[in-house]
């Protein structure tokens, strides 16, 4: 975030104010202190700098489409196992 702040000629000041975030939360997340800012701040700080923030949630070190795509193959064999023995 610092880099496109300065590729884009802002202030911290002016970053806050266009995202309505205290000046802190802009100097956090440049410090890469992202543990002390909400998810809320984290977007209006990159909306204010025209940036895009992808947030990937995993479990097991796996995307949750994985694990979810593996219940669903889970049930249709389930349910071949069915209709194989009637």
């Amino acid at each position: 975030m610092r880099a496109i702040r300065i590729r884009t000629n802002l202030t911290q000041q002016a970053v806050a104010a266009r995202a309505a975030v205290p000046r802190g939360v802009v100097a956090s997340l440049e410090r890469g202190d992202i543990g002390r800012v909400r998810v809320d701040q984290l977007l209006a700080v990159a909306t204010a700098l025209r940036a895009d923030v992808d947030l990937v949630l995993r479990w097991n070190g796996t995307d949750l489409d994985c694990l979810l795509n593996a219940g669903h193959s889970a049930m249709h064999e389930f349910v071949v196992g069915i209709l194989a023995t009637a």
